[in-house]
Parts: C-alpha cells; sequence; structure tokens
C-alpha cells in the first residue's frame, strides 16, 4: 500500500504544480497548503480509519502527518532547512506517516461517475 500512496502522490504533485517530484520546497505555511492541496485529490481515492476503527477525513489525514514533517522538533520549518527540501523526500515520509497512523483501503470506484 506504501507504494501505491508514494507513486499516487507523487503524480498528484507533479500533475497539480507542474513541478517534478525533484523540485525544491521552500519551506512556508503557503508552501505547505499548496503542497497539501496538491495531495487531496489522490488521498480522496483512499478511506482512512484511526486505530480505533474511526472513519477520518482525507483533508484530516493529511494535515495530520504533514504538519508535524514539515516542522522539525524546535517548531521551526522542515528541519531548518530555509533553502528548501526536495518534494519527493516530503511525499515518501508522508506515505510513510499515514501508513503508520492509519489503516488505509482504496475507495471502491467502479461504477461512480468522474
Amino acid at each position: 500500500m506504501i507504494q501505491r500512496l508514494r507513486f499516487g502522490f507523487r503524480l498528484a504533485y507533479q500533475t497539480h504544480t507542474g513541478n517534478d517530484e525533484f523540485a525544491s520546497i521552500t519551506p512556508t505555511w503557503a508552501e505547505l497548503r499548496r503542497f497539501e492541496t496538491s495531495l487531496i485529490h489522490e488521498a480522496d481515492r483512499y478511506e482512512f480509519r484511526d486505530t480505533e476503527g474511526k472513519s477520518i477525513r482525507a483533508d484530516e489525514a493529511l494535515n495530520t502527518c504533514l504538519v508535524p514533517i514539515w516542522r522539525d522538533d524546535q517548531g521551526d520549518f522542515y528541519a531548518g532547512e530555509s533553502s528548501g527540501v526536495r518534494a519527493v523526500y516530503v511525499i515518501d515520509r508522508l506515505a510513510e506517516s499515514i501508513q503508520r497512523r492509519y489503516q488505509i483501503t482504496p475507495r471502491d470506484r467502479r461504477g461512480q461517475s468522474a
């Protein structure tokens, strides 16, 4: 499942932003929102459940896992990388964080109009 998340998030990021996965991201809150927005449609393809089995919205799952990645323990942006970090590293850490935190299942979209 983690490979599917990584691939889907990478493709969604590239499609939405026009940047490749190795593009440098400047770690600002505005960029965090842009990054999160680029992934939401891909995240909507899955159902997320917490450890108690409660359904979690895709945007909530993304935000819950992405904000701690974006900040280091001191509250600074992405481990103090003011010059930027590669999108692929953030995507990979995000997919790992989501997989650790939630039970993930693909939504069945057969028979539904786009």
